[in-house]
């Protein structure tokens, strides 16, 4: 029998077909009364108004509202099942694709592309900027089409890409209106810029953390209890159904005594928390899109890892949640209550407010309406992609 349990329950997990006996993986939005005993359940206490306000604009629920769940096998691990509004996800996941992916944040495709302009890979700029074909240079004519073969080589301790991924990326790559490059997108650095071969942050090499992530990752841990918090890093992993994220440990910051912060977007997956070595056979858990974890004390130098992205549903590509139904409802609620979202441009040169044809009542501003039209393309991608956004302090303060 192996000594090592988190490889052999990784194992068994990503051979697995995505269905599970009663109890094998812990589903926080099912919780059976029978395995209560288990785990710790918690609110938040009632936030001030102002509060309120700031969790509306970052597509959030109130505090007060969230679901704060604790395992008694990780001490310091909480899981908050979707914080987020119906209908708040959205500016995130086009942040993960059109944003955040461009220069200077670093990603896995600039050993193989010098990436002109801002870099962008979404294929439609939502701004009017130059498309994804504008702004990628080849550093060599034959590095594009080795491109698919070299981007799996992602350090193992990050990103394990399973046998069947390379057919998953055939088929994905036929999606239309999206670039090739995309679907081999597999990271993005923000702030601190990772060095996955020494394993280290050099401080000299980092770029501006985005100020929309900072004040939601600050935002979600202050509620949570960790107001001291200073957002420095991150890194953005992008999955395919045939992706895994190995077992491994995050050790690299000064400060290990700060959390780490995880939200997904897009597909389930199953998440396993082991303990401080490999011994210890680690929980599986369920994590959907919006579900946030947090990393603290004993938990914060955990074994963990992804040993499965989830297929949809038939006829359930994307979640509820993340429907572009959902949006526009959102959108036209958020508006007349004369919400400053985190996306929208009101007061603003490029914000615009257009009018619904349809309807007099609906107003949306330029930049909302461009998100609203544009997300069926959005959902197509998520229909077999899950983005994960991990958040860390780097240095002591």
């Amino acid at each position: 029998m192996s000594d090592d349990l988190f490889k052999e329950e990784f194992k068994r997990f990503r051979n697995s077909r995505g269905e599970f006996a009663a109890g094998e993986v812990i589903d926080f939005e099912n919780v059976e009364p029978s395995g209560a005993s288990q785990f710790g359940v918690s609110n938040m206490p009632t936030p001030p108004l102002s509060t309120c306000k700031t969790a509306q604009r970052l597509g959030l629920l109130p505090a007060d509202k969230w679901i704060v769940f604790s395992l008694a096998t990780a001490p310091g691990l909480y899981v908050i099942p979707n914080p987020f509004r119906a209908g708040g996800q959205h500016h995130w996941v086009k942040q993960c694709l059109v944003t955040y992916p461009c220069k200077p944040n670093v990603c896995n495709l600039d050993a193989h592309v010098v990436r002109a302009g801002d870099g962008r890979l979404w294929p439609r700029d939502l701004n009017n900027l130059p498309s994804a074909a504008e702004v990628l240079v080849s550093r060599d004519p034959k590095d594009m089409s080795e491109v698919s073969k070299n981007v799996s080589e992602v350090p193992k301790d990050v990103s394990d890409v399973s046998k069947d991924a390379s057919e998953v990326s055939k088929d994905v790559s036929k999606m239309p209106n999206h670039s090739d490059l995309l679907h081999k997108l597999h990271w993005v650095t923000l702030g601190y810029h990772y060095d996955w071969t020494a394993k280290v942050y050099h401080k000299e090499h980092r770029s501006p953390f985005p100020e929309d992530m900072a004040e939601l990752s600050t935002f979600i841990l202050g509620a949570a209890g960790f107001p001291n918090f200073v957002p420095e890093a991150a890194i953005v992993n992008y999955y395919n159904l045939g992706s895994t994220l190995s077992g491994h440990t995050d050790h690299s910051e000064e400060d290990l005594s700060c959390p780490l912060l995880s939200i997904s977007f897009g597909q389930s997956a199953v998440f396993l928390i082991g303990g401080g070595t490999k011994q210890v056979r680690p929980k599986a858990i369920l994590l959907r899109s919006g579900d946030v974890v947090i990393m603290s004390r004993a938990s914060r130098l955990a074994y963990h890892g992804v040993p499965k992205i989830l297929p949809p549903h038939k006829g359930m590509e994307t979640s509820h949640c993340l429907s572009q139904d959902t949006l526009q409802t959102y959108l036209e609620g958020a508006h007349s209550e004369g919400a400053r979202l985190p996306w929208c441009l009101c007061g603003k040169a490029q914000g615009t407010v257009v009018a619904d044809s349809e309807s007099a009542n609906t107003v949306q501003c330029l930049s909302c309406s461009r998100l609203l039209n544009s997300w069926p393309e959005f959902a197509a991608y998520l229909s077999y992609s899950r983005i994960n956004v991990n958040i860390r302090q780097v240095v002591s303060h």
